[in-house]
């Protein structure tokens, strides 16, 4: 009995210590759990801290761009004038996140050449309109500039009247292609080359758009919405504002020669149509005939964009006359030729031709 009671009294004992363990357990157990969810919060406050500062940062960085293309755009203004005989002397900026460079493009020719007149040259101006006169041509539509390079003298008649100039833009084209490569020191390739050559040489429309696509980044193609039509304007009027920040004037050299035949454009269509404004008074290309005996003289001179440069260009503008002379007497036998077959008199060339 003595030793049942002592085993109930063990017993007993035993059953409070596992109690207080129990107790001491669960207490541990639930600080660790308090633990770990106040350190869990903490982590997410600070992760919820930083997510919210980085998307303020870039809303920040959003609305600094957004607010900077809207000033670019507001200080544009792209007004051309609806009469025939002017045009946009006032264009864009050239910066542009699609032109080839961040750094702003600028013909290094920055002041006007100044030549004394001649009289000598001014009487054979003076001729050419005397014989256009005489033979009943208009001489209201003629322009003339004559610069002699050897004495770097001048004469001229209506140098400063704006004409449409057709295919004498691709030579302002030329030169701005070549600046963009001059500023990127970078060597034209095969396939550039080529397409200089059509377009200098052969007056090529296609080559000519291709040309102005690269340096403006733009491409032809249907309407534009309002929004769209004025970031394509903006792209295309480089190539005015090129020349008119280095003190060139009075011209628009922005538009495409037609017709374009791989783009099936025999004559302005969608956005090329757009830019012209108003079908009844179009804007068209215009230069002087002054301002195009610049860029020449320039080129001669090896002062435009650099003396490799304007040596490369004179290249393609020059013409080898071996080659035309071997062409038209080619052309000449073949008519010859053509014209016995079929028991025709051979044309006899004009008065005064000469071979």
């Amino acid at each position: 009995m003595k030793k049942r009671s002592q085993l109930s009294a063990q017993n007993l004992k035993n059953h409070k210590i596992f109690e207080k363990n129990i107790v001491i357990f669960d207490t541990s157990y639930l600080l660790r759990i308090i633990s770990i969810s106040i350190i869990t919060t903490l982590i997410l406050i600070i992760f919820w801290q930083f997510t919210k500062l980085i998307s303020q940062q870039q809303l920040n960085t959003k609305n600094q761009v957004k607010s900077t293309k809207t000033t670019i755009k507001s200080s544009n203004n792209f007004e051309p004038q609806n009469h025939e005989k002017q045009v946009v002397t006032k264009s864009p900026s050239i910066l542009s996140s699609d032109a080839l460079s961040t750094k702003k493009l600028e013909y290094n020719v920055q002041q006007k050449f100044q030549l004394k007149n001649s009289q000598n040259l001014q009487k054979i101006i003076d001729r050419v309109v005397n014989i256009a006169s005489n033979k009943n041509l208009p001489t209201s539509s003629l322009s003339i500039t004559l610069i002699d390079l050897k004495t770097n003298e001048e004469a001229s008649y209506q140098q400063e009247e704006l004409r449409y100039p057709a295919s004498v833009v691709k030579l302002y084209w030329l030169v701005m292609l070549q600046a963009q490569l001059e500023q990127k020191n970078t060597i034209e390739d095969k396939s550039l080359s080529l397409e200089l050559e059509k377009m200098i040489k052969k007056s090529d429309n296609e080559a000519a758009s291709r040309i102005l696509d690269q340096i403006t980044k733009t491409k032809s193609g249907s309407n534009l919405n309002s929004e769209e039509l004025k970031n394509w304007l903006d792209r295309r009027e480089q190539v005015n504002q090129f020349f008119i920040n280095a003190g060139y004037e009075n011209l628009n050299i922005s538009q495409k020669t037609f017709p374009i035949p791989y783009l099936k454009l025999y004559s302005p269509q969608g956005r090329d149509l757009q830019m012209r404004k108003d079908i009844n008074q179009p804007i068209r290309n215009k230069i002087t005939t002054k301002e195009t005996s610049r860029l020449m003289y320039e080129i001669v001179k090896q002062q435009a964009v650099s003396p490799n440069k304007s040596k490369k260009m004179l290249d393609l503008l020059s013409i080898d006359n071996t080659s035309a002379k071997f062409t038209v007497l080619t052309l000449s036998s073949a008519i010859r030729n053509r014209a016995k077959k079929f028991s025709l008199a051979p044309c006899q060339p004009r008065s005064g031709f000469k071979v």
